[in-house]
């Protein structure tokens, strides 16, 4: 896909930013449930975008963005390590 000047790593990279910006913050105090709800709307517009994949491959490309910004939300807000001491 090469339309204009703008490749599939930016489309990419504008869906990382955008679903990273929308990413619930972990000091809010409803951070459980806006975490589910950033989760399953991802997931949604991830299917919904599978089916527009040879008519619009733009809007995929920005979904995979999404999830991979939801990949890094993921691994750094939400998995905590705790190594305790004995």
């Amino acid at each position: 896909m090469k339309t204009g000047s703008v490749t599939e790593l930016q489309v990419m990279a504008w869906g990382f930013l955008v679903w990273l910006l929308l990413a619930p913050r972990p000091q809010s105090e409803q951070y459980p449930t806006t975490l589910y709800a950033y989760m399953v709307t991802l997931a949604l517009c991830l299917i919904g975008t599978e089916n527009l994949w040879r008519a619009m491959p733009v809007a995929f490309y920005f979904m995979i963005g999404g999830a991979f910004a939801f990949m890094y939300v993921f691994f750094t807000r939400v998995m905590v390590i705790r190594v305790r001491k004995r």
